[in-house]
């Protein structure tokens, strides 16, 4: 679907929760959705003594926070509003991304 927008000269733009307040969804093109882009349970990995792990970026974050709790698992410092996506927050470096506790 985005490969063939993409070479019919369509742009394409993708919207996560909704959560920004601004016209920044509106386009004439493609507009994908990340909804259904999620995980439902993470895999913690240890990388240099640090635990990482990885989500799609349609999660929202009141799974993901869900989903850490599982695994006694916390980010640092939370969004005020738990249903942005984890794309969503990256995309818009939402306070320096959570002050680097989410990367791309």
């Amino acid at each position: 679907m985005v490969k063939g927008a993409a070479a019919s000269g369509q742009s394409v733009r993708v919207v996560g929760a909704g959560h920004s307040f601004n016209p920044g969804i509106w386009t004439d093109g493609l507009l994908v959705s990340l909804y259904r882009v999620s995980d439902t349970d993470v895999t913690p990995v240890k990388v240099n003594g640090e635990t990482h792990v990885h989500v799609q970026g349609g999660t929202r974050m009141r799974d993901l926070t869900r989903m850490l709790s599982r695994h006694g698992l916390a980010i640092a410092a939370l969004p005020s509003h738990n249903a942005q996506s984890v794309g969503g927050i990256l995309s818009t470096d939402v306070h320096v991304a959570l002050r680097r506790g989410i990367q791309s």
